[in-house]
């Protein structure tokens, strides 16, 4: 599947297992709250809308169309890692988020984040 930018996704659409439906969609290309900007995200490649007390709750946001997909038509690393953060919304990069990160498949985020691994 090829992921158009400027296109909002929902995760069934992508592959995703969203049993708890905080997913309420995937954009590339910018930021659905920036309408083609990226704004205060400049140095990110993706983010997720993880406060919980914000209109945009739920949406995860990826820079390059290409980053959202592996080759193989799975949810990229990149994805995974910012699913995780609305799973444990209103929260960084927490022992929460690692073990989420990695119930996800994605632990490798961790190391590529330079963070302390779990224990």
């Amino acid at each position: 599947m090829k992921i158009v930018p400027f296109r909002p996704y929902h995760a069934d659409e992508l592959g995703l297992d969203d049993p708890d439906h905080v997913i309420w969609g995937i954009y590339s290309g910018a930021c659905v709250d920036e309408r083609g900007a990226w704004g205060i995200w400049q140095d990110a490649d993706a983010h997720a809308h993880s406060n919980s007390k914000v209109e945009w709750f739920g949406w995860i946001c990826v820079k390059d169309p290409r980053r959202v997909l592996t080759k193989r038509g799975m949810a990229s690393n990149v994805v995974l890692h910012e699913f995780a953060h609305l799973l444990v919304h209103d929260a960084g990069h927490t022992v929460r988020w690692k073990q989420e990160v990695t119930r996800l498949g994605a632990g490798s985020e961790i190391a590529r984040m330079n963070l302390k691994p779990l224990r």
